[in-house]
């Protein structure tokens, strides 16, 4: 049984995945994506997604968001995200270098945090083209789903930021490092979830659902794809030994394992919020759709969990918020577990 509750990125890979793996190192293959494993991928991701992708096997979730906005936004461009987003907070400015210095505007709902908000992107878009070319131009947004905070954008949000895009030309990106919990929540397809509700290009996550160090960017739009093939390689993610990153995605995708993963967590995530309840003296300070939890508990119970060898993130010490992330191996033993302790310790 585990205690770590960190984050879904600190457990380790499904057996199957590693299977998938196994099965790419017999005999030779073709280098660069010259093989059968990521031939096979392409026409996999092209049926799942009803549509005809471009895909592109990088190593992290950084750089398949980097690479991506940098497809849409020139360097006089803007990028419209929220305060929240991982390319705000955890990417070292990655967006800013792989774009050449586009401006990033964080324009975050209040009532919805971290969710965007179309009326501060408007603003922000009739400033820039009143003042044009004293100000950058309006280029592309970028979705998180679900978001840091665990939520997700339900298909009508998605739909009204489509029109949006639409009204003022941009383009869309779309962070996908849990996209196959959002997509579980939402019971869509995948297709439904992306470029039905315009968007342009995916940064598919693996990683933090049972995967190893697999990300796949998924292109719907094929004036994007038309180079991106020179942005892979400038930046370093054309791996010649692309079969083992393709044949991982692959054993990732197999009898919907992606999914079953996806389901685990979430309703390991769910069952966690019920049995919070369960002590007063703690409270989910946000609804959970997905696999994530924050949670307002006082920073003397928080260090005596802490001590019984449970481990979860603070998020927010002027809140005494704390994050808690689900993953495809985490029990539900391990979650009452960690309810049993917090009535002891709350109780005392």
């Amino acid at each position: 049984m585990t205690k770590n509750f960190k984050s879904d990125n600190y457990f380790g890979v499904h057996p199957q995945i590693w299977e998938a793996m196994m099965g790419a190192n017999e005999g030779s293959a073709g280098s660069y994506g010259h093989d059968k494993y990521t031939e096979e991928l392409k026409e996999k991701l092209t049926e799942l997604f009803e549509h005809d992708v471009s895909i592109f096997l990088v190593s992290t979730g950084t750089i398949s968001n980097c690479l991506s906005i940098s497809a849409l936004c020139p360097p006089y461009g803007t990028v419209y995200s929220t305060e929240e987003a991982h390319i705000n907070n955890d990417e070292c400015n990655a967006p800013g270098f792989y774009l050449n210095g586009s401006r990033v505007s964080m324009c975050t709902d209040p009532s919805r945090p971290s969710k965007l908000d179309l009326s501060k992107i408007e603003f922000d878009i009739k400033n820039s083209l009143d003042n044009r070319p004293h100000k950058t131009k309006p280029s592309c947004i970028t979705v998180t789903q679900s978001t840091e905070l665990g939520q997700v954008y339900s298909l009508a949000e998605l739909r009204e930021i489509q029109d949006f895009a639409k009204k003022y030309n941009l383009k869309i990106h779309m962070d996908g490092a849990r996209f196959a919990n959002a997509l579980v929540t939402l019971g869509c397809t995948p297709a439904e979830m992306t470029w039905k509700v315009g968007v342009d290009i995916l940064s598919f996550g693996c990683t933090k659902n049972g995967g190893l160090m697999g990300e796949v960017i998924v292109i719907f739009n094929k004036d994007i794809a038309e180079e991106f093939d020179y942005l892979h390689k400038r930046s370093g993610q054309l791996l010649s030994k692309t079969r083992f990153f393709a044949a991982q995605v692959l054993g990732y995708l197999r009898d919907d394992l992606w999914l079953k993963m996806a389901r685990h967590s979430n309703s390991v995530a769910k069952k966690f919020e019920e049995l919070l309840k369960e002590v007063p003296a703690l409270s989910s300070t946000t609804e959970v759709p997905a696999n994530e939890l924050f949670i307002k508990m006082p920073k003397e119970v928080a260090e005596a969990l802490w001590a019984e060898g449970f481990e979860f993130y603070v998020w927010d010490v002027a809140a005494s918020s704390y994050r808690f992330v689900t993953s495809w191996a985490t029990s539900e033993e391990s979650v009452v577990e960690f309810i049993k302790a917090a009535k002891r310790i709350t109780s005392k």
